[in-house]
């Protein structure tokens, strides 16, 4: 599915996807300043995994960031609800910018071994893909 920036969000989206929404993004955010997963260290994708099968979704391929590129379908741009998978660290998009994308991860703020789920902005150029959950 072609997606350009300004059709991001559910305005956006058609068909399957506009149906279904992101409750995983609902998850995230309630999670935000917690550690639902209760790992110490590289827990972005465990969390997703989390966020994704409360939603009734089949998750990531495993525990790191780059095996949510398995989580669905690769879409063409950064679209709201979609995973934002980079080589170390994966997020939920919860808004598009034109160079940069703010995300929903866990593992990303406080201090190492005490980290939480947090939002912060990404260049997009550090994105690997975007994947739309299935």
């Amino acid at each position: 599915m072609t997606q350009s920036p300004a059709a991001a969000g559910v305005e956006g989206l058609t068909g399957a996807m506009r149906d279904v929404g992101s409750p995983w993004l609902d998850h995230a955010i309630n999670d935000v300043g917690t550690n639902p997963t209760g790992w110490k260290r590289q827990w972005c994708a465990k969390s997703v995994n989390l966020w994704l099968q409360r939603s009734g979704k089949k998750g990531c391929g495993g525990n790191t960031a780059i095996s949510c590129l398995s989580a669905g379908r690769k879409l063409d741009g950064p679209t709201i609800g979609a995973l934002a998978v980079m080589k170390h660290h994966v997020g939920i998009v919860k808004e598009v910018h034109s160079g940069q994308v703010t995300l929903v991860s866990g593992n990303h703020s406080g201090r190492s071994g005490a980290r939480s789920v947090g939002i912060g902005k990404y260049a997009r150029g550090r994105v690997v893909a975007y994947v739309w959950p299935e």
